[in-house]
């Protein structure tokens, strides 16, 4: 059965790309068996001694900060090792007459997937994929020293990159935060505005109202000016021109008043 390692299966495709278009060439200048020879050594005597060593430097008068941040640097040079190992290995397999500018002793792992992955047209998201797989990233941070260990033992790789999108995500929430203030301002002036609006329109009601009854109270006297002092004319009248309003207290009030008025005597 074959590996079914995602990572391992990557590394053949890409291989087999190299080879499709024409770009393999053996190049024996980077070909240092010393190279390899001493990077198996390296591995065999890290992966058996790294858990010893850290236990013994417990025997030491050193703190946990600093046991931590000196096994996130030996494993860091570990993995790091390995990548060189990937660099000189695509050097000795790709005609660097092939690439775009070709390569040198000083191209990194970096710069050299960058020119291979332009030559075989690979799209965006395969260019990322493979520089992930490579870790591309990792690598030129550790090449141009742009990373940090911190005491919790966590690695950041372009830290400075990493505090510049702490600064940016805080603009935007400080933004954010500002907008819904703003927001809520908006919506407060709003109620606000309907609130006196709407005691406007009720005072303007009430005030209508006033002029209305007003009006019929002069009505009224007008037409009991015109009536005489007949009691019962005055009676009727009323009654007509209350009889849409009878369910208003004045026009109650003014009916029982002439009602009192109609019980007195009409002639002596």
């Amino acid at each position: 059965m074959g590996n079914t390692d995602p990572n391992y299966r990557a590394t053949l495709v890409i291989l087999n790309d190299i080879e499709k278009k024409g770009l393999y060439h053996f190049n024996p200048e980077y070909h240092d068996e010393k190279f390899f020879l001493n990077f198996i050594g390296f591995q065999k005597g890290f992966s058996s001694s790294f858990s010893e060593v850290i236990r013994k430097l417990d025997d030491f008068d050193t703190t946990r900060e600093d046991v931590i941040i000196f096994a996130v640097y030996s494993m860091m040079s570990f993995v790091n090792s390995h990548l060189k190992v990937f660099e000189k290995f695509l050097k000795i397999i790709i005609d660097p007459t092939k690439l775009k500018g070709g390569f040198s002793e000083d191209t990194t792992l970096s710069q050299i997937l960058k020119k291979t992955c332009n030559k075989m047209q690979y799209n965006p998201k395969l260019k990322n994929a493979i520089r992930g797989l490579f870790l591309a990233d990792f690598a030129d941070a550790l090449e141009y020293h742009q990373y940090l260990i911190s005491k919790d033992g966590h690695l950041v790789i372009y830290p400075k990159d990493e505090e510049k999108e702490k600064d940016e995500e805080k603009e935007k929430d400080e933004e954010k935060e500002k907008y819904e203030e703003k927001e809520k301002d908006k919506e407060k002036d709003e109620k606000k505005e309907e609130y006196e609006e709407k005691q406007e329109d009720e005072k303007n009601v009430g005030e209508t109202t006033e002029e209305k009854e007003a009006e019929k109270e002069a009505e009224l006297s007008e037409f009991q000016s015109n009536s005489g002092e007949n009691p019962i004319m005055q009676l009727k009248i009323k009654e007509e021109f209350f009889e849409a309003d009878e369910e208003k207290p004045e026009a109650k009030r003014i009916k029982i008043e002439v009602k009192e008025e109609k019980e007195m005597p009409m002639f002596h």
